[in-house]
């Protein structure tokens, strides 16, 4: 049971950078730019209820014990939380022009004319 916490975080990381490189990498194949790609692998962090639906399945069935639930709960919980994070820095660590607002934003012809 002392071996629980190292574990988790050994798994969280796992976790971690395998969507990160297992979606941006695949986006950067497609001839995404790079931080397209570092925005979608960030974006696909979260693990959400899906992995909480599996591991209490398996902890009914009996295929997975308590330290492994506990685990799978810690994983899903950081991942859920990290997705947003990750999703900011990446924003902040690869800014993109066509992300940044223009400062006067061209109406469409017909409304500038005040038709609809």
């Amino acid at each position: 049971m002392t071996a629980a916490p190292s574990i988790s975080a050994a798994i969280v990381i796992v976790a971690l950078i395998t969507k990160l490189a297992g979606c941006g990498i695949p986006a950067r194949l497609c001839g995404e730019s790079l931080a397209t790609s570092v925005r979608v692998g960030a974006g696909m962090v979260g693990r959400g209820e899906i992995a909480l639906v599996v591991a209490s399945v398996g902890l009914a069935e009996g295929v997975v014990d308590a330290t492994g639930f506990s685990i799978a709960i810690v994983v899903t919980i950081v991942t859920t939380i990290a997705a947003p994070l990750l999703l900011k820095a990446a924003y902040q660590w690869f800014p993109d022009a066509r992300t940044v607002p223009s400062p006067n934003p061209a109406l469409a012809a017909e409304f500038a004319a005040g038709g609809q």
